[in-house]
């Protein structure tokens, strides 16, 4: 079973997911997960209050449809980005 912080890791991609179909250019800025709060920073031109509502729900729907989560593991970095290209990542927290 996922841990409340995977979990909630797991929704922001989801989330994030939503919010690029709605919004071709928006881009992570930060994200920060503790126990008890999550927040998703994200930097764009033009960024509606109804385009969020409207990623909340697709993202809801997504998770709604119970699909499976599937974990990638890779012996460094750069193995992920050839199978990932456009992955993002905070480098120097990874080892490895």
């Amino acid at each position: 079973m996922l841990n409340q912080i995977a979990l909630a890791h797991t929704g922001e991609h989801i989330f994030m997911g939503s919010l690029q179909r709605i919004v071709p250019n928006i881009s992570v800025r930060k994200v920060e997960q503790t126990e008890d709060r999550n927040s998703l920073f994200v930097k764009s031109d033009a960024l509606t209050w109804d385009q969020v509502l409207q990623a909340e729900k697709l993202a809801n729907s997504v998770i709604a449809e119970g699909k499976s989560i599937i974990e990638h593991f890779f012996p460094n970095i750069d193995e992920a980005r050839k199978k990932f290209p456009k992955m993002r990542a905070m480098e120097e927290r990874i080892s490895g």
